[in-house]
């Protein structure tokens, strides 16, 4: 054959001069190494299949997912070169990586929701699915020009099937469908298109002849082993600096104010817990100023469900003299031992005055800090987080309503010693009221969140476990709903829909009494 011959040949007069010299085509594993578009392919299936999959049992919803991403971003790296539409897959492929695993790393850090507002995260995630939708329209069109280059119809309905699943998937989660018809019929079209998918690649198989493999300077394998270098090293980092909050911790000063050890030698002759006293703030104590009475109730041991911890807890209510009926109450925690502490902890306070319960207000702001002893000195701090958190109720009955709580967030040292801390707050009656103020009661609680384990994923601090687990405990199991139905006088028919609409799970049954004839 002369060079001008050879030179004007194409690629399918080359083929078809292969195809008369060789009897037969090469095995299967020496043909993937001529042509990657099998390989590839394969890699961009199964990619696109995983990180639509999420099995939450194991870790696997996030494992699955990053994995899916690796296997995009090797197979359209190997097709970058066939055509424009690949390459923006591949560019889209890079950026999607990058985020997907960043945030990765981010997830195993307390810092998340301090850095991305929730704002900034439906932001991200809105870009994300538009990111996703256009490498979907990429990668049909890429296919396309596959298919026009190799002298094939240029259509791929099984690639636009695969846009348009995306596209309905997203408008579902937005209007919040749910149910097992529509789960079921997203789950048999998704599995209907793949398979479709798996068929015009291997229609294509003989157009990878002709598909331009990109230069690769970089195994596979090496962008594997860095890819997960990085998010290990970068998710213990995170474990290790991310998962406490920077607490404010000072020496506490002994020295106090005349006024104020004035104030304390009253408390203490009302009773007041010298321990606890000692922990108090001046302004704290201050507040206390013209104390006539003091009620207290200290337990020992904090159940939690079926756990009970080592802690110690002293409520104290301190009425103030005066006209109108005013009241300090206190809440004070103290670990008798420690149980370890890997991350964060929380408070959430339910003051007297929530619901407008007997006719009492809140006075003014929640004070408190955190205490801890080492070496014979005691250390203080502020609380990381003390006010008011509003957050999405996660109960079943009223699930999507916004709740107002009062919080309290903080991490403790893990060689502390005595490690304790309070809450505060004031409250006032209503004066236009005429009541005995000696026999006002109310009730006051404070809520204990405690991390045991160092290894979650995502991490999440003591707070925000709490606001999306909003659980409570009676006769030693937790439950999730506040919902209690009672059985008088319904058809069990109503009471099966009311417990499976409103997600009851204390449920109170009325009896009749019936006279039974004794055997003789």
């Amino acid at each position: 054959m002369s060079e001008h011959e050879w030179k004007a040949m194409n690629d399918r007069d080359f083929d078809a001069m292969l195809s008369q010299s060789v009897s037969e085509l090469p095995p299967d594993d020496i043909t993937e190494d001529v042509t990657p578009w099998r390989r590839a392919m394969n890699r961009i299936l199964f990619g696109f299949a995983l990180c639509v999959i999420t099995i939450k049992i194991l870790g696997l919803d996030y494992i699955l997912p990053a994995v899916g991403m690796v296997l995009l971003l090797l197979g359209f790296r190997t097709l970058r070169r066939e055509n424009g539409w690949f390459a923006a897959c591949f560019v889209i492929a890079v950026l999607r990586a990058v985020d997907f695993f960043a945030d990765f790393i981010l997830s195993s850090t307390i810092y998340k929701s301090e850095i991305l507002t929730p704002d900034a995260q439906s932001v991200i995630t809105a870009v994300g699915v538009a990111l996703l939708l256009v490498q979907i329209l990429c990668f049909w069109r890429g296919l396309c020009a596959v298919k026009r280059k190799a002298g094939l119809p240029p259509t791929a309905g099984a690639a636009f099937a695969f846009f348009v699943w995306y596209v309905l998937g997203v408008l579902a989660a937005l209007a919040q469908l749910e149910g097992l018809i529509i789960v079921g019929v997203l789950l048999i079209s998704y599995i209907f298109i793949i398979v479709n998918l798996c068929k015009l690649s291997k229609v294509l198989d003989e157009a990878g002849y002709t598909v331009k493999p990109a230069a690769v300077k970089v195994t596979d394998l090496c962008i594997v082993i860095v890819i997960a270098v990085v998010v290990v090293l970068g998710c213990l980092a995170g474990y290790i600096f991310g998962s406490s909050y920077d607490m404010d911790w000072k020496p506490e000063k002994t020295a106090v104010t005349d006024k104020t050890q004035q104030i304390k030698s009253q408390l203490l002759d009302l009773g007041f817990p010298e321990d606890v006293l000692n922990d108090l703030t001046e302004e704290d104590i201050a507040a206390c100023d013209g104390a006539e009475d003091i009620g207290i109730e200290v337990y020992d041991g904090y159940e939690n469900g079926d756990t009970k911890w080592d802690m110690r807890t002293t409520n104290i209510a301190v009425r103030l003299s005066g006209e109108q009926d005013e009241w300090i109450v206190i809440h004070h925690f103290e670990w008798n031992s420690n149980p370890g502490f890997y991350g964060t902890e929380a408070l959430q306070l339910w003051p007297a005055y929530r619901d407008d319960e007997n006719d009492i207000y809140s006075g003014g702001n929640f004070t408190g800090r955190v205490l801890y002893d080492k070496n014979g000195k005691t250390y203080a701090s502020p609380y990381h987080w003390l006010g008011e958190k509003t957050y999405i109720s996660a109960f079943f009955l009223d699930a999507g309503q916004t709740k107002i709580k009062p919080f309290a967030a903080f991490s403790l040292p893990s060689d502390g010693e005595r490690c304790r801390g309070y809450l505060a707050y004031s409250m006032v009656g209503r004066d236009d009221l005429d009541y005995d103020k000696t026999t006002q009661g109310f009730t006051s609680f404070l809520v204990y969140i405690h991390q045991w384990d160092w290894l979650q994923y995502p991490v999440k601090t003591a707070m925000e476990a709490r606001m999306t687990n909003d659980t409570w405990t009676l006769g030693g199991h937790e439950f999730h709903s506040r919902f209690i139905l009672g059985s008088g006088k319904y058809s069990l028919d109503l009471i099966k829909a009311a417990v499976e609409q409103a997600g009851a799970e204390i449920l109170t049954l009325a009896l009749r009494r019936a006279k039974v004839r004794q055997a003789a």
